[in-house]
């Protein structure tokens, strides 16, 4: 079965817009020292940058998921995938610091869907064990390359600040197949005063709610603890080499990796909600045990737990959701579950600054476990539970 789902061709080239949605900032932020150089401006400035290009997707992830479900996929995915890789590779022309933030803006425009148009391409080609083999291996490609960028666009930067941006020209590269042998399988004729009255009529429902409050959960603890303030806790460690952070960061990834690859296996023993108490129960065993270490060699033990966590979590979400919404509103709910997980990415290094300043960086580790106790109570009582998929 895996091997019938992998010599799906339509799938490669889902991965190949998988890759390209998280390129982002994951394939320059080695070179923000040397763009701060060279345009002579201030950190605090360069650091403007994640927020800028990650805007776009919390304000307009929504909207394109609901014009997805009415004119289709590949209308939507083709050109925001010209668009990313016109704006981004544009930037090495640049001569002015606020032309470069808005190509950024641009480009994160043309990112905002891609993130959640994959997956709901997976959904629509796909049912049953075949789709929960496929966002597995979808999930292990996500992971693989939010490890790779890094490393590659470190080494690009050492050249000079814009080779990392001739990266988003692989997008293009993507497109081209995407456009001449994507097949699009969606047709929505549904008007959208119609549309929009059972959008809004599935969302009240309880379990979709629920779901979509994990996402947030799920991105607040990532980027509140791992991304946020372990690299500080590190430091105060007495490590203070930029690679080793970046590796704690590499292992979580390719134990994520590793673990989304397996997970058809592992649904044939456990079913999705068994899945997600146990994906954010590693959550919470991660965030405490950091508490516990205090060699930072140590700390790999709990970035992979993390990672093990990660990898069975976001692929299973994924399947869960859409499993809980109508066909026709498919897009539009991918969409709005990336929207939160974004909203989760903004919203945690201003939530657990406030326990930071206020009690000290452990607490940021503590509040990041129960906020996965907390979801797990949220997975125990309004998630039904499903068959093995």
């Amino acid at each position: 079965m895996d091997n019938l789902v992998l010599k799906n061709k339509q799938l490669w080239l889902i991965f190949g817009i998988t890759a390209i949605a998280v390129m982002g900032i994951a394939s320059f932020m080695s070179a923000y020292p040397k763009i701060a150089a060279h345009f002579n401006v201030s950190p605090d400035r360069v650091a403007l940058i994640s927020t800028i290009f990650t805007l776009p997707g919390l304000l307009l992830t929504p909207l394109f998921g609901i014009l997805a479900d009415k004119i289709g996929r590949k209308k939507i995915i083709v050109p925001a995938l010209l668009l990313f890789g016109i704006s981004g590779s544009s930037i090495i022309f640049v001569a002015d610091f606020n032309i470069f933030l808005a190509l950024i803006f641009i480009q994160g425009i043309g990112a905002a869907p891609l993130g959640a148009l994959n997956i709901t391409l997976i959904s629509d080609k796909f049912s049953g064990t075949e789709r929960i083999a496929a966002l597995g291996y979808n999930g292990t490609i996500l992971n693989l390359s939010t490890t790779i960028y890094p490393f590659v666009g470190g080494l690009l930067a050492g050249l000079g600040w814009y080779y990392p941006f001739f990266l988003p020209l692989l997008a293009i590269m993507i497109m081209l197949p995407v456009w001449f042998f994507l097949k699009d399988e969606h047709s929505n004729k549904v008007n959208f005063s119609d549309y929009f009255s059972a959008f809004s009529s599935t969302i009240k429902n309880l379990k979709v709610l629920s779901i979509l409050s994990l996402a947030v959960i799920t991105f607040l603890i990532l980027f509140g603890t791992l991304i946020s303030f372990l690299p500080f806790l590190i430091t105060d460690m007495g490590e203070t080499n930029p690679v080793f952070i970046g590796l704690q960061i590499a292992t979580m990834s390719i134990m994520a990796a590793v673990s989304s690859s397996q997970l058809k296996r592992i649904n044939k023993y456990l079913n999705q909600k068994q899945l997600l108490i146990i994906a954010f129960l590693l959550y919470g065993i991660s965030s405490l045990l950091v508490i516990f270490l205090n060699q930072p060699s140590l700390l790999f033990i709990s970035s992979s737990i993390y990672g093990i966590g990660h990898g069975v979590n976001i692929p299973t979400l994924v399947s869960l959701l859409s499993q809980s919404v109508p066909k026709q509103q498919l897009a539009g709910f991918m969409s709005l579950q990336r929207a939160s997980s974004l909203l989760g990415q903004t919203s945690a290094p201003v939530v657990f600054s406030i326990f930071y300043r206020s009690f000290g960086i452990e607490s940021t580790f503590i509040l990041g476990s129960i906020l996965a106790a907390i979801a797990v109570a949220i997975i125990i009582f309004f998630i039904h539970s499903n068959p093995k998929i």
